[in-house]
């Protein structure tokens, strides 16, 4: 192989390098290079599992992600506006803010399901210099569902481009069937990733 073919080679090796590393660590094997290039196509790249917790109760965890042509910090303030979550996310009906000490924000939430309607509340606790936004059940109050946690990642991706990644565990309890946790992960993943990539790329325009 001659010189100018190695340092082909070598630049290949390279940027493909790079671009890895833009991953986080704990990510990679969600976003491996397959899905990478499944999401540079446009579609949505999505993980979901069952499984019974510890003290047998029925539970069950997914994760989405989709590429977004905005830079992060133009996506970050519609992730975070959770009361306007009834405007571009399907099934959202409501958020109502009842807390906010500066890093952590208190909602509670209403979506709307195959039957009627549940309500919940969240803790949010926001880092905008990493772009996450994670969010724990507020078991101080009174909930439609015994547990749930999840966040929101941004991962820039070339030039203003970002990667999305939306992920939720929710734990049924006593109080919602296996249907409604179908329903939040099977049906909402793709749903959800669309929804905030559409208001995003119209510059908060986009409504359901």
């Amino acid at each position: 192989m001659d010189t100018w073919s190695l340092t082909i080679v070598a630049a290949v090796f390279f940027c493909a390098g790079a671009a890895r590393s833009e991953i986080p660590e704990d990510l990679r094997d969600f976003l491996n290079p397959a899905a990478i290039l499944k999401i540079e196509s446009g579609k949505v790249v999505q993980q979901r599992t069952g499984f019974k917790d510890e003290e047998g109760r029925t539970c069950a965890q997914g994760r989405a992600a989709v590429l977004i042509a905005k830079p992060p910090e133009a996506i970050w303030p519609h992730l975070i506006a959770n009361d306007r979550y009834c405007e571009f996310i399907p099934h959202a009906v409501s958020a109502v803010k009842y807390m906010d000490n500066g890093t952590e924000v208190g909602w509670k939430e209403t979506v709307k399901v195959a039957l009627g309607k549940i309500s919940y509340h969240i803790i949010q606790t926001r880092d905008e210099k990493a772009y996450v936004a994670s969010w724990r059940l507020d078991k101080s109050k009174e909930n439609g569902i015994h547990d749930t946690h999840g966040s929101w990642r941004l991962i820039p991706h070339g030039e203003n481009q970002t990667i999305l990644v939306y992920a939720s565990r929710i734990d049924s309890g006593m109080a919602v069937p296996r249907f409604v946790e179908n329903f939040f992960l099977n049906r909402g993943l793709p749903e959800i990733v669309n929804a905030v990539k559409k208001r995003a790329e119209s510059s908060g325009s986009y409504k359901r």
